[in-house]
This record gives C-alpha cells, structure tokens and sequence, in this order.
C-alpha cells in the first residue's frame, strides 16, 4: 500500500506566526497561575471575538478539516480547534454545532471561576462537570501550549510503511494529541488508522474517551501503560508514533511509575521492531535537585536514566523537538499575540 509523506517543515511548521509578545505583565500571569479561580477577565457580554475565530464551524468540522491534505495547517486552525475542543469536552452539545464567541467566552469564564461557589446565572450540572474534570481542562485551557503541541505532532514525519497506522498516547488527559495523530496519518494517506491513549482515571477517562470516540478520531484504554498486558492489541507490531500528553502538558515530575517504567516496558514491546518508530518528544531535558544538574533522556536510551535517579522526582525544563530545544516556558509564545490587542 502506498502512502504519501508529506514534507512536515514545508506544510506545517513554518507556519506564519505573529510577532505580537503578551501583553500581560509578569506579576500578572504569575498571580493568575498561583490561583485556583480568577474574576480578572472582563464580563463576556464585553469580549470581541479575536481574528482567529471562526463561528460558522463547529468542532466535527474543524477536525475534517484538519484531517484534509487539502486544506493548509494554520495558526488559526490550529486554535480553532484547541477552543472548540475543551467547548466541547465539558458539553457534547457544543462539539456537533457551531458555536458563537460569546457562548465560548461564557464557558471560558465560568472556568475561570469554576473551584468557587456558583454565580446565580451559573448552569450547575456544568459547573459540577468542570470541577470533576478540572485537571484535564486546566491543560486544555492553556491554548496557546496546546496549539504548539498540536503543530508539532501534525508536523512528525511518518516513517513506518505498514499497512496501518498505530498510534499510542502513553499519558493521555484530554485526548488532544489523539487527534493530532490522527488528524497526522490521515494528511498523510493511512484511512484508518487505529490510535489509541492510556488513561488511568476513572473520571476523567470516559469522558476523553467519549470525546475521540464522537470524533472518530480514537479512544482511551483504562489501563496501566507499565503493564505488558496493556499492548496486547499491537499483536507484535510496534507503533507508527508514540507520544505522551501528560509529559508535554501537565509537566508533572519524572517519576518511575508513571514515566520509567511505561516506557521500559514499551521498548521490551518493541524490542525487534523499534527503528521506524517517531516519538513526541523527541527528547526530554530534566533536572535533577539531588545532583544539581541537568540531563537529557533520549528515546535513544530507551526514554531510561541510570537507578539512582529513577526516583529522584526530575523536573522537567524542556522537550526537544525538530532538533531544537525548546524551554517549557516558552511552549505556545508564538500564539500569544493572538489573545491580547496591541
């Protein structure tokens, strides 16, 4: 079966960005981050919708259109359907029709507030859904991060040949880079490509599964990823891609149960078929307190670091990428400009 690979930099990483920085200053974005609600936004009734947003699309048709070789990667694209998406990932009614900029704001403030105490006007079956699901819509909520996310898996070029294409998310939260990878193989020739994420989070797992499942872009399995039983589905063969949402949304330290020991019982998967494998990230740069350095973990190890520093709780400060190294906190500062006026 032939496919067509297209060049990843030429289509989608070079991609027009504004050259706008963000306009809020340093103590601000720090005192909204160290807070679990924030009322700093203006009244939704008082938002203009940015130049990105499209109304008359609804998420389904964001993510054909994504999945298109015909129509190009953009910026906008790009937020378009990372803003529908977490629309739609707390109401299923707001995935499967269009949805104007001011009933997106409201579900954006409401989130903004959702750990306080409900305004009268507040619909509370959403509410309570917000703060069930709240670890997951608190990375989706970060658009700009999740846009460059999203660029970056769309850009991979795919290099296994096979007659399908498998896709394996080791951290899954919200199912984003599920879709991207489907959204990647699709561009890319493979009709049915089976892509799947590992969730173990009874709350939050049925809904991201629910959400894929109505896009039809994979699902989720309730399993533990440092359990050989959990491949049991790739019958031998190894993935097409592997990425893992936790690692590059949530920054969540480096831990032997949820990081090591996954990825080692991955590679003894794919212990004779690994070499056309793509991973996202390509590679990880973490720091370690106890030893007062930083140390890169490459896929080419096996995504492994020597016992003594399994357990040492690293802290991620950058990913690699397309041969760059790319600091955590500058993820998504090429969307930024379009969130804020001049």
């Amino acid at each position: 079966m032939e496919h067509s690979i297209s060049d990843p930099v030429a289509e989608i990483l070079k991609i027009e960005r504004p050259t706008e920085r963000f306009c809020l200053s340093p103590l601000t974005t720090a005192g909204l981050q160290a807070r679990n609600f924030t009322r700093a936004s203006i009244s939704v009734s008082e938002c203009m919708a940015p130049e990105f947003y499209a109304p008359n699309r609804s998420l389904q048709e964001e993510f054909e259109r994504l999945c298109d070789p015909g129509f190009p990667v953009s910026s906008e694209v790009l937020l378009n359907l990372v803003v529908k998406y977490f629309c739609a990932y707390v109401d299923d009614s707001l995935g499967t029709r269009p949805v104007d900029f001011a009933e997106l704001a409201g579900v954006f403030e409401a989130f903004g507030r959702h750990q306080s105490l409900n305004e009268p006007h507040d619909d509370i079956e959403r509410m309570n859904r917000m703060r069930q699901w709240s670890g997951v819509l608190r990375l989706l909520a970060d658009a700009p991060r999740m846009a460059h996310v999203l660029r970056d898996v769309l850009g991979m070029r795919i290099r296994k040949q096979d007659e399908r294409f498998i896709g394996v998310d080791m951290g899954t939260a919200s199912g984003l880079m599920v879709v991207a990878m489907a959204a990647n193989a699709r561009r890319n020739g493979f009709a049915d490509p089976l892509v799947r994420g590992f969730m173990h989070d009874p709350v939050a797992g049925e809904r991201t599964h629910d959400l894929l499942r109505l896009l039809g872009a994979g699902d989720v399995l309730a399993v533990l990823p440092a359990d050989r039983r959990s491949y049991a589905w790739l019958q031998g063969r190894s993935p097409s891609m592997v990425v893992n949402e936790r690692l590059v949304g949530m920054q969540q330290p480096l831990g032997e149960r949820d990081f090591f020991a996954p990825y080692s019982t991955l590679a003894t998967v794919m212990r004779d078929n690994a070499g056309d494998t793509v991973f996202y990230p390509e590679g990880v740069i973490a720091y370690c307190r106890d030893a007062n350095m930083s140390m890169v973990i490459s896929p080419d190890a096996g995504l492994q670091v020597s016992e003594e520093y399994m357990r040492a709780g690293l802290a991620m400060q950058g990913f690699l990428h397309g041969g760059q190294v790319v600091p955590v906190h500058r993820m998504g500062e090429e969307f930024y400009g379009y969130f804020c006026g001049d």
